[in-house]
């Protein structure tokens, strides 16, 4: 279980370095909707912090799974795009046998120092 300062701060960072990778785009008429999964418990979270357009003219929706366990197999079934995950969840992404994760960012805060 993610800790109470992890529980407020890994939805935004996700968020921002999603947009920060993927970069402006100039229609939002031509672009895709990426679908960012979260633990059922932070959906309405998600909603809210998508509820305004994103100034890069990325659009996302939320998609809820059970867990982040879940989220990663709501990727493998491509009913999801991308997630925010832990370390633990990225060793369990290595030993499944699907080649559709990618590591697009790490975020570090004060208290993940080395």
């Amino acid at each position: 279980m993610m800790s109470p300062y992890k529980t407020h701060t890994w939805l935004p960072l996700a968020v921002a370095a999603l947009l920060l990778i993927l970069g402006p785009q100039s229609s939002l008429a031509e672009e895709p909707i990426y679908r960012l999964c979260v633990p059922e418990i932070y959906l309405a979270e998600c909603q809210q912090l998508l509820a305004d357009p994103s100034e890069a003219g990325i659009r996302m929706e939320c998609v809820a799974g059970r867990d982040r366990v879940d989220c990663l197999e709501l990727i493998e079934q491509r009913k999801a795009d991308v997630l925010a995950t832990e370390p633990e969840d990225m060793y369990i992404a290595y030993h499944r046998k699907n080649e559709d994760y990618r590591v697009i960012s790490e975020i570090r805060t004060q208290q993940d120092k080395d």
